[in-house]
């Protein structure tokens, strides 16, 4: 948690000094809806991590699943420092939520957004567990891996380019990297 706070956080901070920050996003997500509701499921990245003790067993597993956050985190906080992403939407004045959207900018943070380190954490937890669970499990895993991605969208937390690069990121850690 540490790691992820310095990084995230510091990350955004030096993003805040710089002059020139970057507009990642195409004029038609400007009109995504906003969706109050998809704050539940944009928040439960935070959660699932709490499953890797409780399905994963395997100790090398477990220090395997720490090591590719570890990689996902430091390769996003350097595109952070290197490319400070502006948010497109315009702010909502709906009161829905309305405790949640205050808080969550101070929480995420305001040039952290490409890539979307809730989705590249969410591919690396989801296939940390992948091997661990049942036809149920995986089937509830395949639901939260379309559902976290749009939540950022609908939050109006992240934009699409956004979501693709996390989605790069998450499999490369995964799939390329190894990190074993």
């Amino acid at each position: 948690m540490f790691f992820f706070s310095a990084v995230f956080y510091g990350a955004d901070s030096i993003a805040r000094l710089r002059d020139g920050h970057f507009r990642l996003y195409f004029e038609w997500e400007r009109r995504i809806p906003f969706c109050p509701v998809a704050y539940l499921a944009y928040c439960s990245v935070a959660l699932l991590p709490l499953l890797i003790p409780a399905f994963v067993r395997d100790e090398g597993d477990i220090r395997l699943w720490k090591r590719r956050m570890s990689l996902a985190i430091a390769i996003a906080g350097v595109a952070f420092v290197l490319f400070p992403a502006e948010i497109g939407y315009v702010p909502v004045t709906t009161e829905d939520w309305l405790v949640v959207r205050r808080l969550t900018p101070i929480l995420t943070g305001r040039y952290n957004l490409a890539p979307s380190l809730h989705v590249a954490l969410m591919i690396i937890i989801m296939h940390a567990l992948w091997p661990h669970l049942h036809r149920r499990g995986r089937g509830l895993m395949l639901a939260w891996g379309v559902v976290l991605p749009l939540s950022t969208l609908f939050t109006h937390q992240h934009h699409v380019l956004d979501v693709a690069t996390g989605l790069l990121l998450g499999f490369l850690v995964c799939f390329r990297f190894g990190v074993r």
